[in-house]
């Protein structure tokens, strides 16, 4: 891994850290972040980092910087007691991040955990814990019978994790309240948040297409889900509205989110000649591999090949300030998903609905 790489890596471990202690409140009473001086020899950063990082920090919301005093956490505002609230407790549930990463540092989880703390801070009425099911389990209902968990204890789950449709039964049937984070082919039947799949993937590969461009590939995607399908169906639009022909043959099925491997796949993409004038890759750690040799093999971006990429978190967008991207709003999501499940507490679990945010294209990449 260059080290360019791994400087960003270390970055985005910095980020993460300092989330992780706003959302737990491990700074002092009053919420006081400790100078400068004293982060840098905390975390072992230079200053204009830890400046760097602050100035992010701000941007999301989580922090305020008060001239002559110092910087301070943004605490929830008081709110009047009112005898017929209480607080109520949620769980987010994920899967691990295929970086082995917490969820605290996981470039999507820390996303959604942004846009919980988010709606913390607006009305400070509720809990967070956060649950890891490994990858052994099939199911939510083996879990629980293995670990001893009790998903009653929650008024209110959010699942992110691709539910099965074994998992939804068996948390219908428990009328349990949960929210889940993404499109399933059953989702008529419980509350669900996601992305505009279809449009997103639209806008994209029409930027690429409007460049003049008439060989595209969709890089790294996979049809196993609904959201992926609905990405490819996109894609496929796209290219049927500009008269480019067999476009299925144009989508790069799935390999594991490693910039190694995907280095070695595009090298061999490269070595056939497989003819592309345009990229379209599914996630930033397949981007940073595919852009590597593209760099190294003498192909120029976007001069010879036009790229577009999904996510681009502050990291990526860092290291490739060049590459159009598509922004998913993660924490909006996270923000959604507490006021839903809020809602449906309100209303006796009664109401199903599906929220669809839209995506938002920014073609002149400066961070997100």
């Amino acid at each position: 891994m260059s080290k360019k790489i791994q400087d960003h890596y270390k970055y985005n471990r910095l980020i993460s850290a300092l989330r992780q202690k706003i959302f737990a409140g491990e700074f002092d009473h009053e919420g006081q972040l400790p100078p400068e001086r004293k982060l840098a020899e905390m975390f072992g950063f230079a200053r204009v980092t830890i400046r760097t990082a602050l100035r992010e920090l701000k941007e999301d919301g989580l922090i305020e910087q008060r001239p002559g005093v110092g910087t301070f956490v943004k605490l929830p505002q008081k709110q009047q007691p009112e005898p017929q609230r209480r607080e109520y407790r949620f769980c987010f549930i994920c899967r691990p991040s295929p970086m082995n990463l917490t969820p605290e540092a996981d470039p999507y989880n820390s996303q959604l955990l942004l846009g919980f703390f988010k709606a913390k801070n607006r009305e400070n009425m509720f809990t967070l814990d956060t649950l890891v099911i490994p990858n052994d389990f099939d199911s939510l209902a083996d879990y629980a019978g293995e670990s001893g968990t009790d998903f009653d204890n929650w008024d209110g789950l959010i699942l992110s994790h691709s539910p099965t449709d074994a998992d939804i039964d068996w948390l219908v049937r428990g009328k349990r309240n949960f929210v889940v984070l993404g499109e399933m082919e059953s989702m008529r039947y419980f509350p669900v948040i996601t992305v505009d799949n279809f449009t997103g993937a639209y806008l994209l590969t029409r930027h690429l297409l409007e460049q003049g461009k008439k060989e595209p590939l969709f890089l790294f995607v996979e049809e196993k889900h609904l959201w992926e399908r609905r990405r490819i169906a996109g894609f496929l639009q796209a290219l049927s509205d500009a008269g480019i022909p067999n476009g299925r043959e144009r989508i790069v099925h799935e390999i594991p989110a490693d910039v190694e491997e995907t280095r070695n796949y595009m090298k061999e993409l490269i070595r056939r000649k497989v003819p592309f004038d345009s990229l379209i890759i599914a996630g930033d750690i397949h981007g940073t591999g595919v852009l590597e040799v593209l760099k190294s093999s003498g192909i120029r971006v976007p001069e010879d090949v036009a790229v577009g990429i999904y996510d681009a978190y502050r990291w990526f967008s860092n290291m490739f300030p060049h590459v159009p991207y598509l922004t998913q709003p993660f924490a909006r999501i996270g923000e959604t998903a507490i006021g839903m499940l809020k809602e449906r507490l309100a209303n006796g679990q009664s109401s199903i609905s599906i929220e669809v945010i839209p995506p938002e294209l920014a073609a002149n990449n400066t961070g997100n």
